[in-house]
């Protein structure tokens, strides 16, 4: 039987078909793959050198020989085979793809950046739509790497490139949302970026060439666009605006270094207007500068004469806290029993009572007590000494007192050092508390202590130093920018920390005329609320939401409750406000005002007119059940929800998943058929059978025999020993005959 369809898609990526490309290759490949399970890697690769002998440089049998040897290992041998077919074929997904799952795990995106610029270069129209999932996958991993602005190029790229296969463009889509609204990421690298236009007074030759360069970005092909913007970054009439779209062709590429270059460049000597710190902000977020005197991280090692005297003196000490050490998962751990102490500047505090920030112990160093040897590890920013006398004093005669072992680990810049914050709370501590000391210590830090650390991206020097040597109000402004962005909600007294900077505070946004789709996604914080009128209120929640601005957005939802017309006149969902802030009051722990908030939505969307919310409020009432009270409340409400939906798929569908992701529903394979999964409903079963009403609601939901459970797939026979196993996509209707056969109503 044919490994493929003569008349499909040649899986090698050459966009031919299978029959008039790599069909002669079938029989080396057959022999191959037959002999991996039982014969010497030599052996496997044989009959691809046999076939490549007889048809060379056939991509089938190179991609089978670099997919065998990246199994064993042999990357550099695989990347080899690989070049072969990129060298005459730089667009061929196949390969790329490949490559790109071999290079990013080593190398990380940058190397799989630049070939996929390559690619796009020479790819006519279908080539370049394959190359889409490469697009996709690349920008996910630059995610991931912390390359956010070319992350989210490259999975815009995607969506654009793959329009016409609807499915990819809408993942793309989608994943390009999601990381625009993940808060963890600053709004200001989220920001859109767009090219300049060509400046007035160019001439003919140099506009040709500048609006070729735009025409080149708008392509994808980033790297062709920054080589024409680089060569007219030379003219004086167009260097400033060149230099800026040169920086940002850089940054898609994530190339930081070059497009910091570059975009620095493109601010110098302007005055301080809002675009020029709004680029020194992105400047500083994206600078790889070090630190010009970098703090070195050391541990200290002494070999240990009495381990159980050890642990009782640091168990005992006021000054000593135990971390919660997870045992090892390595089986070869030569001490799989290390214990783990943090060493603190001050006693643990025995009153909870009144604690404050300054009263809150913080670590000074991590004691990791092994079989044989106990090792501590501290910054040397001139604590070292005092820490290993703390550490020995407390250690006693359970260690020599010959000097330790010393090892520099890393360097880290001063600015790490400084804001790293490990302090000991008590145990006991409520989370109300807990919050309230958090938001006091870095209220504390930007109010007393930021302004001194020296940082990388301010050459080394800190914001205070570079206040007094004046002209540096441009990055001064920008850093305290990133501050506030990321602090919205955080009483920090901003306009005291711009005071002791001699810096302006930023222009004030007037409410009445702002176009809030024109404003930077990292100043959109600064827009008065309350003095937007109902349509600029509701667009700035939306552009907030969409960003994952959660501090702008709650401060919307809020102004729009207060006025209560946005809602009535149609302009926002009251599931939308609503939700915001019973998501505010579940952050805070605050069950009073989470219940609160449903409420009101519930009678906000009865007043609206919306019944179709009823649903929606349901489930974020399990949800809130399942979060601040017992199975007892919670359960029966499951159970309640499921009789009252029944047949809802929609409903089904969003309670099962919600289900899955709280590990009561458990996706497990099906045996004899390999990517299908069944759910295994058994430990919901028990919880419902402890908790839910003693009817016949708990089998309904479950699709079992309330007194008789089963492992269960639809069309089979009972079996024994409690549960179910309901499988996505199956027939889960009940036989006519016999009673006991299960009825599955979750959503398929």
């Amino acid at each position: 039987m044919a490994l493929v369809d003569p008349y499909e898609p040649c899986p090698c990526g050459s966009g031919k078909k299978y029959k008039w490309c790599c069909q002669k290759a079938e029989t080396y490949l057959e022999r191959s793959i037959r002999l991996e399970d039982t014969a010497q890697a030599d052996a496997v690769l044989a009959p691809i050198e046999e076939g490549l002998a007889k048809l060379p440089g056939n991509n089938m049998l190179l991609l089978r020989k670099a997919t065998y040897l990246a199994s064993l290992e042999r990357d550099e041998e695989a990347v080899k085979a690989l070049d072969i077919i990129l060298s005459r074929d730089p667009a061929n997904p196949a390969a790329l793809d490949t490559l790109a799952r071999l290079v990013l795990t080593e190398e990380g995106p940058t190397p799989i950046v630049a070939r996929l610029q390559d690619a796009l270069k020479s790819a006519d129209a279908g080539a370049r739509a394959r190359l889409g999932e490469l697009a996709l996958m690349l920008g996910d991993a630059l995610a991931r790497h912390g390359d956010i602005p070319a992350a989210l190029k490259h999975i815009e790229l995607a969506a654009e490139i793959t329009d016409r296969q609807e499915d990819l463009a809408a993942e793309a889509r989608q994943i390009l949302a999601d990381y625009r609204r993940d808060p963890r990421f600053t709004p200001w690298l989220k920001q859109p970026l767009a090219l300049s236009l060509p400046p007035d007074g160019l001439d003919p030759h140099a506009v040709e060439t500048f609006n070729q360069a735009l025409g080149w970005a708008k392509d994808g092909l980033w790297d062709s666009a920054a080589a024409a913007f680089e060569l007219l970054s030379a003219n004086p009439d167009a260097a400033r605006v060149a230099d800026r779209n040169l920086g940002i062709c850089r940054l898609w590429l994530a190339e930081d270094a070059a497009a910091t270059a570059a975009l620095r460049r493109s601010i110098a000597g302007l005055p301080a207007t809002t675009e020029a710190v709004d680029t020194a902000v992105l400047i500083e977020l994206i600078d790889p500068a070090t630190d010009p005197e970098p703090v070195e991280e050391v541990s200290l090692t002494w070999p240990i004469r009495d381990r159980h005297d050890l642990l009782a003196r640091l168990k005992g000490n006021e000054a000593v806290a135990q971390e919660d050490t997870p045992p090892s998962e390595e089986p070869g751990d030569p001490d799989p029993d290390t214990v783990v102490f943090l060493l603190l500047d001050l006693p643990k505090p025995r009153d909870t009572e009144g604690l404050s920030p300054e009263k809150i112990p913080v670590a000074r160093a991590e004691i990791a007590v092994g079989a044989e040897s106990v090792r501590l590890v501290t910054f040397d920013d001139g604590r070292l000494n005092s820490v290993m006398d703390q550490f020995t004093s407390i250690a006693g005669t359970s260690v020599p007192p010959s000097h330790p072992k010393t090892k520099a680990i890393r360097r880290a810049d001063r600015s790490e050092v400084a804001t790293e914050w490990r302090w000991y709370l008590p145990p006991d501590l409520d989370e109300d508390e807990v919050r309230r000391l958090e938001t006091e210590r870095l209220v504390h830090f930007y109010r007393e202590r930021w302004a001194d650390i020296p940082q990388a991206v301010l050459g080394g020097k800190s914001p205070a130093q570079l206040a007094g040597a004046g002209n540096a109000e441009v990055p001064l402004r920008a850093a305290v920018l990133i501050l506030e962005a990321a602090n919205v909600g955080i009483p920090v007294d901003w306009a005291a920390l711009r005071a002791r900077l001699n810096i302006p505070a930023e222009p004030p946004i007037d409410p009445a005329s702002v176009a809030i789709g024109e404003v930077p996604v990292g100043r959109l914080h600064l827009v008065p609320v309350e003095g937007l009128d109902d349509d600029r209120l509701v667009a700035l929640d939306r552009l907030a939401t969409t960003y994952g601005l959660t501090g702008t957005a709650l401060a919307c939802c809020k102004e729009i409750v207060r006025r209560g017309t946005p809602i009535a006149n149609g302009k926002i969902s009251p599931v939308a406000t609503y939700t915001t802030l019973i998501g505010d009051a579940v952050r805070r722990g605050d069950r009073e005002a989470a219940f609160q908030a449903l409420a009101d939505g519930r009678a906000a969307s009865i007043a609206a007119g919306t019944a179709a919310a009823e649903a929606a409020w349901d489930l974020t009432q399990f949800q809130l059940s399942v979060r601040f009270e017992q199975p007892d409340t919670w359960v029966p409400l499951l159970v309640s929800l499921t009789e009252r939906y029944k047949g809802d798929r929609g409903f089904t569908q969003v309670m099962s998943s919600l289900l899955v992701q709280m590990g009561l529903l458990r996706p497990v394979p099906v045996r004899d058929r390999p990517g299908e999964f069944a759910m295994d409903t058994r430990l919901l079963e028990r919880l419902i059978g402890l908790y839910g009403p003693k009817v016949q609601a708990a089998s309904d939901y479950l699709g079992i025999s309330a007194t008789k459970g089963g492992i269960w797939t639809p069309g089979g026979s009972e079996g024994k020993g409690g549960g179910a196993i309901w499988t996505p996509g199956s027939d889960a209707t009940a036989p006519e005959q016999g009673g006991d056969k299960p009825r599955i109503i979750l959503a398929r």
